[in-house]
């Protein structure tokens, strides 16, 4: 029994630490130091330099992309790590993304 009780504690705070938040049209997903960010535009040039300039200039590193897409809108996925060191730290990861969020939103 107590392996049960174990297993659903940690079960429950593994969930508790997924975190989803969305602007328009961008969300992000904060699990750790793992954040998942998903932007969606009207098909145009491409944004994506530009993008990735905000999430990093937010002291997250990106880990991975893809551009989804289609002739109608484009879809950006990004992963991203927290990157931040020392004071830096002293604002919640979560805070952080949602800056990096209305930024990249900015852009939209």
């Amino acid at each position: 029994m107590n392996t049960n009780a174990s297993s659903s504690s940690g079960t429950t705070a593994a969930a508790a630490a997924y975190q989803t938040q969305a602007t328009e049209n961008v969300y992000f997903n904060v699990t750790g130091v793992d954040v998942h960010f998903g932007v969606v535009c009207p098909h145009k040039p491409r944004p994506i330099s530009q993008i990735l300039a905000k999430v990093e200039k937010h002291g997250l590193r990106v880990q991975a992309t893809a551009l989804p897409g289609d002739h109608i809108k484009s879809l950006f996925i990004i992963h991203a790590r927290d990157a931040r060191e020392g004071i830096a730290k002293v604002i919640p990861l979560k805070v952080q993304c949602n800056m990096a969020a209305k930024d990249i939103q900015s852009l939209i």
